[in-house]
């Protein structure tokens, strides 16, 4: 009588064991849905440079590197850019079917934004100047996926 008693036990133990983990399971489960819908949704986001001042004296220029991992696009808001300033976003993205080099350069007049495609890519955002005189920008760069 007292082994069916332990017996019953360990069974209730175990059980209750296995029912915490399932829920675990699932709850990580739902969590990692949850996302992947946020990004087939475009509702995931990074900022990438927030505010940046970005000051050359004359002709330079400033590259930032990230990784996008997932298609996308990319905002970027700009103000108070000096005559002769430019921005430049690039990738490599190297699908074994299609692969595609992009790069798109822009120059920066007064303020506003610019939104470019992006693909799972390294990333490269270049800010730079031509002129001979000392240009300024304020640059905020948001991933959007």
């Amino acid at each position: 009588m007292a082994e069916k008693r332990v017996m019953r036990r360990k069974i209730a133990v175990a059980f209750g064991i296995l029912s915490v983990s399932l829920a675990v399971a699932l709850a990580f489960v739902g969590s990692e849905m949850w996302t992947l819908r946020n990004i087939v949704d475009m509702h995931e986001s990074q900022i990438w440079l927030n505010q940046n001042q970005v000051t050359f004296e004359s002709n330079g220029e400033t590259d930032y590197d990230y990784s996008a991992g997932y298609a996308g696009y990319l905002t970027v808001v700009y103000g108070s850019a000096s005559s002769g300033m430019y921005l430049e976003v690039s990738y490599d993205w190297a699908h074994p079917a299609l692969p595609l080099v992009y790069s798109s350069r822009v120059n920066l007049t007064g303020d506003g934004s610019l939104t470019f495609p992006i693909l799972p890519a390294s990333v490269r955002i270049i800010v730079g100047n031509l002129a001979d005189s000392r240009g300024q920008a304020m640059i905020t760069a948001k991933y959007i996926y």
